[in-house]
């Protein structure tokens, strides 16, 4: 998994949404899994605000 760093010692970071398993397949319903641990992938809502800005992240 690809890793970008940021710097946030400055912005406000909000969850926006309850943590969910992520679907793989929308048909079959499957839930998409890590490929090297197996586990459920999960996905999130959040906000990232920084000087006066805000980037909703999916």
């Amino acid at each position: 998994m690809r890793s970008i760093r940021v710097e946030t010692s400055t912005a406000t970071i909000l969850l926006t949404e309850a943590p969910e398993p992520k679907v793989r397949d929308r048909q079959t319903g499957e839930v998409a899994k890590d490929a090297v641990s197996g586990e459920a992938l999960m996905k999130v809502g959040v906000v990232y605000i920084d000087e006066g800005e805000s980037s909703l992240i999916t």
